[in-house]
């Protein structure tokens, strides 16, 4: 029993999370110059589109409305949620027994 637990031990720390390695090319460099090419955004006219979470924080995805939104949020997970219960129940309760 002890040996194995000194197996264990041994290999414990290898599965440990290590910090990050910095690895180092050993290569030569062909080039020591880089290039980048920085663009300069254009500056849009007139109004663009306006995302539906800058308008309503709380957008669920269903409407525009918020009203509306927040009722079918509400109702889509009631009925989705009872759903997977019944069903879910009844698929478990006419599991053959295998006994």
């Amino acid at each position: 029993m002890l040996s194995r637990l000194s197996r264990i031990g041994l290999g414990l720390p290898r599965t440990l999370p290590v910090p990050p390695t910095r690895f180092v090319s050993q290569s030569k460099a062909v080039s020591a110059t880089a290039v980048t090419e920085l663009h300069r955004p254009e500056k849009q006219a007139g109004h663009g589109e306006v995302s539906p979470y800058v308008r309503n924080p709380d957008y669920h995805g269903f409407s525009s409305d918020p009203v509306e939104d927040e009722w079918n949020m509400k109702v889509g997970f009631f009925f989705g949620i009872s759903v997977a219960l019944v069903i879910g129940g009844t698929f478990i309760h006419y599991l053959p027994d295998h006994g």
